[in-house]
């Protein structure tokens, strides 16, 4: 009995350590998308105005 309380111990604890580096990867992940997202957003509209440029360009 001993034993099996033991390694249910120790298997609590490795749940423990891996839900909160989980936790911290989703969080990371998060982060990293919201970035993404902003960088995504920016570079569109860079090509917008490129593109209009080079239509006011051809236009001359």
């Amino acid at each position: 009995m001993h034993r099996l309380t033991t390694q249910l111990h120790r298997l609590t604890t490795q749940l423990h350590r891996l839900t909160t580096q989980l936790r911290r990867f989703t969080t990371q992940l998060h982060r990293l998308t919201t970035q993404l997202h902003r960088f995504t957003t920016q570079l569109h509209r860079l090509t917008t105005q490129l593109h209009r440029l080079t239509t006011q360009l051809q236009l001359k």
